[in-house]
């Protein structure tokens, strides 16, 4: 359903500029929730719940935006969750109780997962299918670069500023990307023909897209890492004694932005195993050198191969999920693929705090997230054991 050919056509583009904003704003406050719940006077688990239940809560409607993004105008639904997210960040600037801050982070999981759901469908319905990869790698790069400036920004900013100004100011970009998306010309009448006729009745099973779980689980394991990292380097650096924690963020966005076209470019040409299980590989190098840093330069190695590794993964397995479903039914398979995002997002702070606690600092909470890769490889590892056997199936059945 793509509109044009060219893959950056004005609606892609202002799809980009509208959430290189926005991520701006989120990569300011990602990585200091923990410290800032930490300033509170908050510790222990609920120091891991924090930083994870705005995933949990986003997986928690994860299915219900799917099938949202699939019956309504998802022009509609991106300026409406661009909002939302800006009333959020002003609620974070005037949370200073526990309650008020869980019930804010929930909050923000509820218009994270719309916004993000739609955003990836509107990317695979706006970009040439024969260049999906690419265009789902080039709007993760949105994400990508803030993060190569964001963190820095936040940092600054909490410091010179206090968390209350950092919240504000995030809030301000919200606002400014919800501006940008009211510039988008998305055209919705063929998606509503290729509706008419369909019988449509509510089910669980409706809620998913079954093509997607494959891709979902693997993400579901890898974004364990993901998690861990974005909550809890900063103190991890601060346990190790590392200064400029934030140059972890900036190499890691570095070489994603470097890399990112090569391996978006390969994905779309080549089989999926052939860069998941590398990209696995990597995941688990840098979490073993984290484990063992005693540089700082460990540390920007880590990055590096954190950035290859997981960035190169991302949108390998986002055209894996979109491609299985049909056009009309992408926003379930985008749901469906989140779901897997949100659930080791939320739970992988969770895994790291408490191997951190039980075993002895964060280093061993790095060190446990091997455990869910493997798990991701594994999957991996059985999709190409199927298809070996669907393809000697359909060799016997054609032979004379």
């Amino acid at each position: 359903m793509q509109q044009e050919e060219k893959l950056f056509n004005y609606n892609y583009c202002m799809v980009l500029l509208g959430n290189l904003i926005a991520y701006l704003g989120y990569t300011m406050v990602m990585s200091n929730i923990a410290p800032y719940a930490a300033s509170l006077q908050i510790d222990g688990v609920l120091l891991g719940v924090i930083p994870g239940l705005m995933s949990i809560a986003a997986l928690c409607c994860r299915p219900f935006s799917g099938i949202i993004s699939d019956l309504c105008k998802r022009k509609h639904i991106l300026v409406f969750s661009f909002a939302g997210l800006s009333l959020v960040f002003v609620g974070y600037a005037f949370s200073e109780h526990v309650w008020m801050l869980l019930l804010v982070r929930m909050l923000h999981g509820v218009f994270f997962c719309l916004c993000t759901t739609v955003n990836l469908t509107m990317v695979a319905d706006l970009v040439p299918e024969k260049k999906l990869a690419q265009g789902l790698g080039y709007y993760g790069l949105c994400y990508t670069f803030m993060s190569a400036v964001g963190p820095e920004i936040g940092l600054a900013l909490s410091k010179r500023a206090g968390y209350r100004n950092m919240f504000l100011c995030a809030a301000a970009l919200y606002g400014l990307a919800f501006l940008v998306s009211l510039s988008i010309r998305m055209n919705d009448r063929k998606k509503e023909e290729e509706r008419q006729g369909e019988k449509r009745s509510f089910s669980l099973s409706g809620l998913f897209s079954r093509e997607a779980l494959p891709a979902s689980g693997i993400a579901f394991f890898n974004a364990f890492t993901n998690g861990a990292v974005v909550s809890f380097i900063l103190l991890y650096a601060a346990e190790k004694g590392f200064a400029n924690a934030g140059m972890f963020f900036t190499v890691y966005a570095v070489v994603i932005v470097a890399s990112r076209p090569l391996l978006g470019g390969l994905a779309d040409e080549w089989q999926p195993q052939y860069l998941v299980f590398p990209c696995d590989g990597l995941i688990i190098a840098s979490m073993v050198l984290l484990f063992a840093a005693n540089r700082a330069w460990h540390l920007y190695l880590a990055a590096i191969l954190y950035g290859i590794g997981y960035g190169g993964l991302q949108p390998l397995l986002q055209s894996m999920g979109l491609r299985s479903a049909r056009p009309q039914e992408r926003g379930r398979a985008s749901g469906t693929f989140n779901i897997g995002l949100d659930g080791g997002n939320g739970l992988g702070p969770v895994l790291c705090s408490t191997a951190a606690g039980a075993f002895g600092g964060y280093p061993y909470g790095f060190l446990a997230m091997i455990v869910p890769v493997l798990l991701g490889a594994c999957i991996m590892a059985e999709l190409v054991k199927r298809e070996k056997k669907q393809t000697l199936k359909r060799a016997e059945h054609s032979a004379p």
